[in-house]
């Protein structure tokens, strides 16, 4: 089973033994190394795999080409980034699936270059709930001084550092923005329902800081518009199919 998958992430294990290997190298002599070389086994092995692009049933091969699509120029390949983790995720292997908050973050990424903002949204949201799986306990409250005025500031804490509540809840808004201010605003709306809103200060101040972004930005007609004309031209397309526009 995952024949693919286990050969894949061998070459890759033995390749980050070798990153490992050159740093201890490089903070030993106190110089700079060229650590791109430490790869290059298993940029091999992606470029082959995805030049060949095998048909694969298993979910663990599955997720080694949408891995691999990924590792190599993701922006070249969103598509099958976003086909091969989507059909992985269509399914739940024995034990578990592996890897979500990659997977989630990887497909929040595709799709939001992809301009389609409200699937991005639910993937960074659900990378979110992933990261915070292992917190049971409430977050931990610390307070810090901004313009002369106290912060309640809330954070969760783990062996792997600290995870700020309020920064994934506004990298959305910007989204939501992009979509439309009215959308932006929706959704501002619907934050003020949420325990952090009172609980943390600040959480609120950030919410009153984008409040006051999203109705400028209405009054002034703001409307998202990407640089290039592909660009303008792709993200009309979506959205219309979505009824954003």
């Amino acid at each position: 089973m995952g024949k693919i998958y286990n050969e894949m992430f061998e070459i890759k294990k033995q390749c980050d033994e070798k990153m490992t290997q050159l740093m201890e190298e490089m903070m030993a002599q106190l110089q700079t190394i060229d650590t791109t070389k430490a790869y290059n086994e298993f940029d091999l092995y992606c470029n082959n795999l995805i030049n060949n692009e095998p048909i694969v049933h298993d979910q663990l091969d599955i997720f080694a080409l949408g891995y691999a699509y990924n590792w190599v120029k993701p922006q070249d390949y969103r598509s099958k980034v976003i086909y091969y983790f989507e059909k992985y995720l269509s399914d739940t292997i024995k034990g578990g699936n592996i890897y979500l908050d990659y997977i989630y973050n990887s497909l929040g990424e595709a799709y939001e270059k992809e301009f389609e903002f409200e699937k991005a949204i639910k993937y960074y949201d659900l990378q979110n709930k992933e990261k915070l799986k292992d917190f049971t306990a409430p977050p931990k409250v610390r307070y810090k001084k901004v313009c002369g005025k106290k912060i309640k500031y809330l954070y969760y804490k783990s062996n792997l550092g600290e995870i700020d509540v309020v920064f994934p809840f506004f990298q959305w808004f910007n989204l939501y923005l992009k979509i439309g201010t009215d959308f932006a605003i929706n959704y501002l709306e619907s934050l003020k329902t949420h325990p952090y809103f009172e609980e943390d200060s600040d959480f609120k101040n950030q919410w009153e800081h984008c409040w006051v972004d999203a109705y400028e930005k209405k009054l002034r007609g703001y409307v998202y518009k990407p640089q290039t004309k592909i660009d303008q031209a792709k993200f009309l397309e979506v959205a219309k199919r979505n009824g954003w526009r």
